[in-house]
């Protein structure tokens, strides 16, 4: 440890918010894992929608 109390290698938090006792964890995200949450994220809404028109597509076609 160094005498400021950091570990060498220790990455600086950019964060909107000051770090508080009750928040723990990190602000930074590299490249890679938000593409990753973009994808989860997407897919769900994909997915979600692709129910939705089913069922509205079903409910439509019944009512001719």
């Amino acid at each position: 440890m160094l005498p400021s109390g950091k570990r060498p290698g220790d990455v600086k938090a950019y964060c909107l918010f000051p770090r508080s006792q009750t928040r723990k964890g990190g602000c930074i995200m590299v490249l890679n894992d938000v593409l990753q949450l973009f994808v989860i994220v997407g897919g769900t809404v994909g997915i979600t929608f692709q129910i939705a028109w089913a069922i509205f597509k079903e409910i439509h076609n019944n009512k001719k």
